[in-house]
């Protein structure tokens, strides 16, 4: 009956279950959400951030496993476990950045073309659009949608 709060939370492992559900839930919840949001133009503007929250959601769960095992192994007053969680999280960290930046060149905002009047109204038209040089004064692009526009709020009348 001494335990204390540290100790019950190791016994019960309360930390592995939590990181696990978050692992396992914030994927599907963001897929799921993009999967209904996908159509209004700032949702597919930051494709990206919904991608990159579906692949890094595991992260803390795989990374504190690894935690885990090397401080196990080596012990918790290692200066050498310590390094080498040190230089792990470093190399993950790297990589993940790696992997950001080359889904940001692939799906960020500036691969996105806004709609033009005529389009199905997704971000990008049907994709059989002609560019800006085509168009050659045929039909004006629309100015590009705002933020406050693209959730829906009603602009604030002047008083």
């Amino acid at each position: 009956m001494n335990e204390s709060i540290f100790e019950t939370l190791e016994q019960w492992r309360v930390v592995d279950r939590v990181l696990l559900w978050v692992a396992l839930v914030v994927p599907l919840a963001a897929a799921a959400g993009y999967r209904a949001l996908r159509e209004r133009p700032i949702v597919r503007q930051w494709r990206h951030r919904w991608i990159m929250t579906c692949l890094l959601a595991p992260m803390p769960f795989v990374m504190w496993k690894i935690y885990n095992a090397v401080a196990d192994h080596y012990g918790l007053e290692s200066v050498f476990g310590m390094l080498v969680n040190t230089l792990l999280f470093g190399v993950v960290t790297v990589l993940l950045a790696l992997v950001n930046f080359a889904v940001y060149a692939v799906l960020g905002p500036d691969s996105a073309t806004p709609a033009r009047e005529g389009d199905s109204g997704l971000v990008g038209g049907s994709g059989a659009d002609a560019g800006p040089e085509d168009t050659a004064g045929d039909s004006p692009q629309r100015p590009p949608i705002s933020d406050r526009e693209a959730s829906g709020t009603p602009p604030s009348e002047p008083s």
